[in-house]
């Protein structure tokens, strides 16, 4: 392919797409939650991670807050669930300045290895960079099996950044160079 020719620009315009498409994602790494909003995760299956020779039995829920993205007077809400949101939270607490605790101690719950965790910001805003899943289950011979996940959580693109990439990938697709056919 030639410099300059159709082809060679066509590509050079799908790079540049899926540049733009990759630098998009990378601001995802984590979710930014302001005042009234909330991140909801809802788990089917955690995969088998691990045996450990110490004997657990339930769940532990433990997060990461960005300490840069962190507002005066933060409050956020963290909640864990057996099921569904309309269930009675198996644990409930609100992080704060005051107190900034990162996670839950659920002996004895979602050995279903399913469940929901939910995050609602109350006040002030903050980054949920990742939170981490471990469910232990007992073995009959000691110790337990561990199954694990880490989750960072990343927003959903907005509508205009899907349309404008679309409508780019589109023109592109259809000329060879911004404005002219090819």
């Amino acid at each position: 392919m030639m410099l300059g020719s159709p082809g060679y620009i066509m590509k050079i315009n799908n790079i540049i797409i899926a540049l733009l498409a990759f630098s998009l994602a990378a601001k995802g790494q984590g979710i930014i939650l302001n005042a009234g909003d909330s991140y909801t995760y809802e788990f089917s299956n955690l995969p088998d991670y691990n045996t450990t020779q110490y004997v657990f039995l339930g769940a532990q829920a433990a997060f990461s807050l960005d300490p840069s993205s962190l507002s005066p007077g933060y409050q956020m809400r963290f909640e864990v669930f057996e099921n569904s949101v309309s269930d009675t939270p198996l644990f409930s607490s609100i992080c704060s300045a005051s107190n900034q605790f990162v996670g839950a101690d659920l002996p004895g719950d979602m050995l279903d290895l399913q469940g929901v965790v939910r995050f609602t910001m109350l006040a002030g805003s903050a980054r949920v960079a990742w939170f981490d899943l471990a469910v232990f289950k007992p073995l009959q011979t000691g110790g337990s099996d561990v199954y694990f996940q880490q989750v960072v959580p990343t927003p959903e693109p907005s509508v205009i950044a899907l349309v404008t990439i679309g409508a780019l990938s589109i023109r592109l697709s259809r000329h060879g160079r911004f404005g002219h056919a090819a």
